[in-house]
């Protein structure tokens, strides 16, 4: 991998963290969270994969990339679960509201 294609693969995963950490802090409705969550996510596997190739793994990192795809799928998958599962018991969009809730 040549400095250049790797510099900017780095600059994209760090990008895609910034991105997912300002939608964590400061997005109000639950799918805009949903996707922020899997913005952080992916750019911190695209990190994590750059310096795993960096550093010269690159037979591990087949592996790594497929075991954080694995999760990262998983991940997304048990949280549209949960997001589906709120909204029809609680017929709730925002998360404001999700606090005040009481059963």
């Amino acid at each position: 991998m040549s400095f250049l294609v790797a510099s900017t693969y780095l600059i994209a995963s760090i990008i895609l963290v910034v991105f997912g950490l300002y939608g964590l802090t400061r997005i109000k409705t639950l799918m805009r969270l949903l996707i922020s969550l899997e913005l952080l996510v992916s750019g911190a596997l695209g990190t994590l994969a750059f310096i795993a190739e960096s550093i010269g793994l690159h037979k591990a990192n087949e592996g790594l990339v497929s075991i954080m795809l694995a999760v990262d799928s998983t991940m997304l998958v048990l949280v549209v679960l949960l997001l589906l599962i709120m909204l029809r018991i609680f017929k709730v969009y925002e998360i404001d509201l999700l606090s005040t809730l009481r059963r």
